[in-house]
């Protein structure tokens, strides 16, 4: 067994000078070239991070607007399938459905407004 009293007895290749001055230089100097290739890329990585935390494919999908698209289709394409699926829907089923027809309707609109706006500067500005 490892005896580590106070009594002074160990071997001699244990004492040898410690060297970790060189070591602690070179280290900082390592850590500063780090640094200075970390922050070249920090900014593109973190612009990428923010755009793709905030933005995703599904974002560009209206689902009131699917949901409307769906139902008319149905209704249109199998109307005995339709007439079957209302005629079971509750007095509140129906307005939830009622109401997400009108909200897709309503994005509909704000969404041609929008684009009509965003050309009117436009051909205003061709004008002058």
């Amino acid at each position: 067994e490892d005896d580590f009293g106070l009594s002074g007895d160990y071997e001699d290749d244990e004492e040898e000078e410690w060297e970790g001055e060189v070591d602690w230089t070179q280290e900082v100097d390592e850590v500063e070239d780090a640094q200075k290739f970390t922050a070249l890329g920090d900014d593109d990585d973190d612009e990428l991070e923010e755009e793709s935390l905030l933005e995703t494919p599904l974002d560009k999908v209206e689902p009131y607007g699917l949901f409307r698209d769906a139902l008319l289709q149905l209704q249109q394409e199998q109307p005995q399938l339709y007439e079957s699926l209302a005629k079971n829907l509750n007095a509140e089923e129906q307005q939830t459905v009622q109401a997400a027809v009108h909200q897709a309707d309503v994005l509909e609109q704000q969404a041609a407004h929008a684009l009509m706006l965003d050309a009117t500067p436009q051909a205003n500005g061709n004008q002058h």
